[in-house]
């Protein structure tokens, strides 16, 4: 069995997740430091309406509470063990036959998870 390209596959996946986690996160701080300083440069001209911009800038900010931060952990961990798999089959033919029906066990198990 080559597992080899269904790690790869994996650990692209995950990396893509990170990724686009980050972008969210750009995308949020962005988008509420622009209403912020927007706010502060309109306020020397129309007061009122700075006050209810900043509370919207806060807004953005205050999004990051929810920022799914806690998924990035794990999918670390998990590019952590695909890279490992990805590395002992690419050596399968090297292990003994005991190792390498435990490594096939091993791996069976992870992707039935």
């Amino acid at each position: 069995m080559n597992f080899v390209p269904y790690f790869d596959e994996q650990i692209t996946i995950q990396e893509r997740a990170i990724f686009s986690f980050k972008i969210w996160l750009i995308v949020q701080v962005g988008t509420g430091l622009l209403v912020i300083l927007g706010s502060i440069i309109l306020g020397r001209w129309f007061p009122a309406m700075s006050s209810d911009l900043i509370k919207l800038g806060g807004g953005f900010v205050a999004t990051l509470a929810v920022f799914p931060g806690k998924e990035i952990f794990p999918r670390k961990e998990t590019i952590a063990k695909c890279v490992c798999f990805k590395r002992n089959f690419q050596q399968y033919e090297d292990l003994s036959p005991e190792e390498q029906k435990l490594l096939t066990a091993q791996a069976l198990q992870m992707i039935g998870k």
